[in-house]
């Protein structure tokens, strides 16, 4: 897999005697990924696989017969949803005969259009990275390291790292092909001499430019179940994974079905967000009650994609951006391959990814509060209601202040204060209601749990709440004052019109939330109600609000200010 970016295509090669085999589901998934790489390149070059069929001189009516069409069938239903399925399908016979001469050319023909024209990115782009097939010694030379340039580029003199070793050699020679060069550049195939090497220490492996491969534990992969697979791909169990030049267990943790169905998500910040709990892979996220695993051999459908977290038994050397694969090697399957893709994310990052459950209660709008006026379209509209049956008798209620609360029509409040002694609670909507509640209206506390949250926290960080909107009391004219009998010359309580004394007030207390009591500002026989939603300003420090209700009879009033506020200072009217 590691080799993916050389290969310029890829020939799936299946027998007519026996059809598709292991083997052949196998050889599929890898050249399937093989091809999914090349995808990046212009579609005009990338060119595509082909499908041989062998061996159609030894059935039964050639490729006339009901065994090539079964063969052909299997085919098909094998490279459904791969970058296989549009690709030619070519007989090919094994005895020679001049329908095999036509068979071989026809053959050929799609090998050279299958090709494309190869693109192979700047030697001086990336790393050298060398991946070896073959070590050996040779006597009076060195140490000979054989294998193919996968990027980079390498010339005679310079450093080379074996990172398995943890040690640097210089390069005393190179030949590619038998012959001596100076240099070797991405899609060679070459030997390298090296001195001071014992061959002994080294297996399959592979030479870099020093310290440009690092060590990881884990990564994330963007990955998509292989259809074959016909077994669920759980989270929390092991498989083997396939990374460049490594085969290594490691632990999987399947997120992002949801997210990647429902927005989009990319690449770019897979690491800065929250992610539904998944169980395990989820073909389809909006089947997913119904089609979590697919029995069939062969789906339908086709698999979406999503993200997983891997972390190793042990420290691996891989390059970046490298495929990968899972699969239970250790099995008897009819496909022992389970997953592919490749690695977006490299080194143990699980403390960065936090997976959440979706929780949600259900409450009851109890009564109804008054209305207001809402100033910026003048609409009458609740701006609170009291709910109940969401805590017990008792409970202490400063625990879920700000608690957000939505409505059956998604509009959100939040808890501001208890109602009684009876579990009640007012809900405050800072925009106001556009829908008239009613008694009896369900309203829902959703929240989210995450895993391995120790304080049991419930989060809503996902849900925003409104901004503030400015509102007045609703007066009817029967609340109006009557004006005083003519017995005597008693003051006219201050109409809204009307100037009144200008006083100055002091904040008594805060109520909290930004509300504070606030005493002389208004005389004993003012109407503190007709002027709610006037303007005051905190002396000295240059904050404003507004009035938002009267306290007592005595003059008090509610005030409510954004700001720093402290009990004793002095309020004006504006």
């Amino acid at each position: 897999m590691s080799a993916a970016s050389i290969v310029d295509s890829v020939i799936l090669v299946v027998s007519a005697v026996s059809s598709v085999q292991l083997q052949t589901v196998e050889c599929c998934v890898i050249g399937d990924a093989v091809l999914e790489k090349r995808k990046k390149q212009p579609k005009d070059k990338r060119g595509t696989g082909v499908i041989v069929v062998t061996k159609v001189d030894l059935i039964q009516g050639g490729v006339t017969g009901e065994k090539y069409a079964s063969v052909i069938s299997d085919i098909k239903s094998l490279t459904l949803h791969t970058n296989f399925e549009n690709c030619p399908i070519l007989p090919c016979s094994i005895s020679p005969s001049s329908s095999s001469s036509s068979f071989h050319n026809s053959i050929l023909s799609s090998i050279n259009l299958s090709c494309g024209v190869p693109v192979r990115p700047p030697p001086s782009s990336s790393p050298f990275y060398f991946q070896i097939d073959h070590c050996f010694p040779s006597k009076g030379v060195g140490t000979i390291l054989t294998g193919t340039v996968l990027s980079g580029s390498l010339k005679v003199n310079e450093t080379i790292e074996l990172p398995t070793l943890g040690k640097s050699y210089k390069v005393k020679g190179i030949q590619s092909f038998s012959s001596n060069v100076l240099s070797i550049k991405v899609g060679d195939r070459a030997g390298i001499c090296v001195t001071g090497l014992d061959s002994s220490n080294l297996e399959r492996t592979v030479a870099v430019t020093p310290k440009s491969l690092k060590s990881i534990r884990g990564c994330v992969g963007k990955v998509k179940r292989v259809r074959m697979f016909k077994y669920g791909l759980k989270s929390g169990t092991k498989f083997h994974m396939s990374l460049g030049n490594e085969t290594v267990m490691g632990e999987v943790t399947f997120f992002g079905g949801k997210e990647i169905h429902e927005e989009g998500l990319t690449v770019e910040n897979v690491l800065d967000r929250d992610y539904v709990v998944q169980e395990g892979y989820v073909d389809c996220w909006e089947e997913r009650f119904v089609d979590t695993v697919d029995p069939m051999r062969y789906k339908t459908t086709e698999i979406e994609e999503q993200y997983c977290y891997i972390k190793f038994d042990r420290s691996i050397y891989v390059p970046r951006k490298c495929q990968v694969i899972g699969s239970r090697l250790d099995s008897d399957f009819e496909c022992r391959l389970a997953f592919c893709g490749e690695v977006v994310v490299e080194g143990e990052v699980g403390d960065r990814l936090r997976f959440y459950t979706e929780k949600e209660k259900i409450c009851w709008v109890s009564k109804l509060d008054s209305k207001f006026v809402r100033q910026e379209d003048s609409k009458e509209i609740f701006f609170s209601v009291v709910c109940r049956d969401l805590f017990g008798k008792g409970a202490q209620m400063n625990n879920f202040k700000g608690l957000k609360i939505v409505t059956k029509n998604g509009e959100v409040g939040h808890i501001s204060e208890a109602f009684g002694t009876e579990g009640k609670f007012r809900v405050e909507f800072p925009k106001g209601l556009d829908t008239d509640p009613t008694v009896g209206d369900e309203m829902h506390l959703k929240f989210r749990k995450v895993r391995g949250d120790k304080t049991n926290k419930m989060w809503q960080d996902h849900i925003k709440l409104p901004e503030k909107v400015n509102r007045k009391v609703i007066v009817e004219e029967s609340e109006l004052p009557k004006p005083p009998e003519k017995k005597k010359a008693a003051p006219k309580p201050a109409a809204k019109s009307e100037k009144i004394d200008k006083l100055v007030g002091a904040v008594d207390k805060s109520k909290g939330d930004g509300v504070y009591i606030v005493s002389g500002l208004f005389k004993p026989e003012v109407d503190v109600k007709l002027h709610v939603g006037d303007s005051i300003a905190v002396a000295g420090k240059g904050l404003t609000g507004q009035i938002v209700g009267a306290f007592g009879k005595a003059g008090k009033c509610k005030v409510e200010i954004s700001g720093d506020v402290e009990v004793g200072d002095k309020i004006e009217l504006v």
